[in-house]
């Protein structure tokens, strides 16, 4: 790990599906996804980036295996990297 990513200097891209569409985001991005709503994120970049995911009211741990299920049958598809895409 670098000097500068074990500072936070230095963060990566975060790949975010929203529906249909794969979106990259920096640091300090913030992203609404409505209940209902196709989502996921996935860090594909080479330098550590996170996100904070809040679900209100937090009902989807009973559904979870099903979400589960549907993941190992449905992979993501490759995002790739477009800087020209960067959202912020």
């Amino acid at each position: 790990m670098s000097r500068d990513v074990a500072r936070g200097r230095k963060q990566g891209i975060m790949s975010v599906l929203v529906d249909e569409a794969w979106i990259h985001v920096t640091r300090g991005s913030f992203i609404l996804v409505l209940g209902g709503v196709t989502h996921d994120s996935e860090n594909r970049s080479d330098t550590r980036a996170g996100v904070l995911n809040l679900s209100i009211p937090g009902s989807f741990e009973r559904p979870m295996p099903y979400i589960a299920q549907w993941f190992a049958e449905n992979p993501p598809k490759d995002a790739g990297i477009y800087p020209s895409c960067v959202y912020t």
